[in-house]
Parts: C-alpha cells; sequence; structure tokens
C-alpha cells in the first residue's frame, strides 16, 4: 500500500463518487431505454462505455501508484520536496 496524504484521499474518494454516480445514471438511462423501447437503450449503453473508459482510464492520473522494482521504488505523484530530501538522504544514486 502506498500512504497518501489527505488530499489525495480526497481526490480519491471525488473520483470514485464521479465514477459510481455516472454508473448509476447510466444504469436508469439504461433501464428507461429498455422499458420505453426507445433509442434511450443505445445512450444508456454510450454512457456505461464512457463511464468504464473514465474508471479504467483516470485512475493512473487520480491514484498514486507505487511499484518496487530491485533496489528502487518508483511513486507517482512525488512531491518534488521529497524528492530532493530522498536524494539528499540516499546521495545521488540514479536508477540503472
Amino acid at each position: 500500500m502506498v500512504p497518501l496524504s489527505e488530499v489525495a484521499h480526497r481526490r480519491r474518494r471525488a473520483f470514485n463518487w464521479l465514477c459510481v454516480g455516472f454508473l448509476l445514471v447510466s444504469v436508469v438511462v439504461l433501464v428507461i431505454g429498455i422499458r420505453t423501447d426507445t433509442a434511450v437503450v443505445l445512450a444508456g449503453v454510450a454512457m456505461l462505455i464512457a463511464t468504464a473508459l473514465l474508471a479504467l482510464l483516470g485512475v493512473p492520473f487520480v491514484v498514486p501508484l507505487g511499484q518496487v522494482v530491485g533496489d528502487w521504488v518508483w511513486l507517482s505523484f512525488v512531491d518534488r520536496r521529497f524528492a530532493d530530501a530522498l536524494d539528499r538522504w540516499y546521495g545521488d544514486r540514479r536508477p540503472p
């Protein structure tokens, strides 16, 4: 697990609520389209696809991710001050 700041937690929660909200609206539109036998079904399906794409493509830009590769830890969304402090702590070692 990657520790998150409160700002990152709020951003992740907002993104999750946005995706859930779009999903619920998509399902409601889809059900209305099915019950009325109209082209609204296509709008509901398009909204579901757009919601899935938003969720899949948005995660790397919203949720900080970490990965361990050998002796190195790669983190996304790291503040420059954090990176500078690590550089001072561990020296000027660069990944191969």
